[in-house]
């Protein structure tokens, strides 16, 4: 039988009772996969507008990021046609083998036989990841769906129970895209497979989105630590925006080579003041330069102006080094600041137009690291 024929089956086969079908789920995560192909601009994944079955009926797959598309689409679509194969029946460990097998045997192209052989990858925690893209893209589909979907209907994991080894499901969505470095931001992800979950969902959407993203982070953490990266540093990017995870991963290597400067010990101490200083007060806006009293606010306005533009120019970059050496600049200013200036002064205007210019200095590193966090 062509594994095509096999895709109907699946209807009759319940992934979780909540969640549907085996077909309802190779649904989701086929829309899930093309949004990811997408977002990475490995595809165009405009086919899929057109519904999934067109996906079934056509081998062929024409060239450049349509041609993609296609592949993608078809690989994802008959992912699961194994699961009502005799031999999978009979052999779970078989599941994907015996998929890629089929479609090879089937005629069907190169990196669909690839994709469906590797989408369960990795199996265990330090296993081997897919290695072509369409295996990897349809891994982390898959996986984020399997999450989203236990956590949307209450199936959560506690202690020892995991049922649907979603810590495992989410260790594999870490490692590939490390692996790969992709930069793909896992808010999106999560809030498209959760709005395809849809009517399913037994539990408001915003919160399983910050349920998940919550155990991400988490598995995250404890994936980091393993690899040898220090603790501080590891909280210090991941209480930032994290969910471009190569690139917060990028900010902690960063954050460790910052560490060796010798202005560091003394710039944390400083961070930290402006932490505690600015816990609970609004320090919105730009500081009005006319307001200032003494030299030292002063100075460090005109330092803070100086290097804004190039540390926001250097974030854009992914240029983390030239950020903390930036910085780094100004430990001697922010030390006489602090020094001189009564920053909590009687004066209502005074006071909050110096907590507007440590909050502006704040700004400069808090969505990279928040450095009050380091241990030095």
């Amino acid at each position: 039988t062509p594994l095509t024929d096999n895709v109907e089956a699946l209807k009759g086969v319940v992934f979780q009772a909540k969640l549907g079908s085996s077909y309802e789920k190779v649904e989701r995560f086929t829309r899930l996969a093309l949004y990811i192909g997408r977002w990475i601009e490995w595809c165009d994944a405009l086919e899929a507008d057109k519904g999934l079955e067109g996906f079934l009926k056509d081998k062929r797959s024409g060239t450049g990021k349509a041609g993609r598309s296609h592949q993608l689409g078809r690989a994802s679509m008959l992912a699961k046609a194994d699961l009502v194969s005799g031999v999978v029946g009979e052999f779970p460990s078989l599941q994907g083998v015996m998929g890629a097998e089929f479609a090879r045997r089937g005629g069907e192209a190169g990196e669909v036989v690839a994709a469906i052989g590797e989408h369960y990858l990795p199996v265990s925690a330090g296993g081997k990841l897919p290695q072509s893209t369409a295996g990897a893209i349809i891994s982390i589909a898959d996986k984020l769906d399997t999450i989203t979907g236990c956590f949307g209907v209450g199936r959560i994991p506690t202690g020892a129970a995991d049922p649907y080894a979603l810590r495992r499901a989410a260790l594999g969505i870490i490692r590939i895209i490390l692996d790969k470095g992709w930069a793909v931001e896992l808010d999106s992800l999560v809030a498209r497979a959760v709005a395809l979950v849809g009517d399913k969902l037994t539990r408001d959407a915003e919160e399983v989105e910050a349920d998940v993203l919550e155990f991400i982070r988490e598995r995250l953490r404890n994936y980091l630590k393993g690899e040898g990266l220090p603790h501080d540093s590891i909280e210090a990017a991941l209480c930032t925006p994290w969910f471009d995870i190569a690139d917060a991963v990028k900010r902690i290597r960063a954050l460790e080579k910052f560490k060796e400067h010798p202005a560091c010990e003394s710039l944390v101490v400083s961070f930290k003041r402006v932490s505690n200083i600015l816990k609970g007060q609004d320090a919105r806006g730009l500081p009005t330069p006319s307001i200032f009293e003494d030299d030292a606010e002063r100075a460090l306005f005109e330092v803070y102006s100086e290097i804004a533009p190039v540390i926001r120019e250097a974030e854009g970059k992914g240029d983390y080094a030239l950020v903390f050496e930036k910085l780094a600049s100004i430990k001697d200013v922010i030390d006489k600041f602090f020094d001189d200036v009564m920053v909590m002064a009687e004066d209502e205007k005074l006071r909050r137009n110096r907590l507007i210019l440590l909050g502006s200095i704040r700004d400069l590193y808090w969505r990279i690291a928040d450095l009050s966090k380091l241990v030095v």
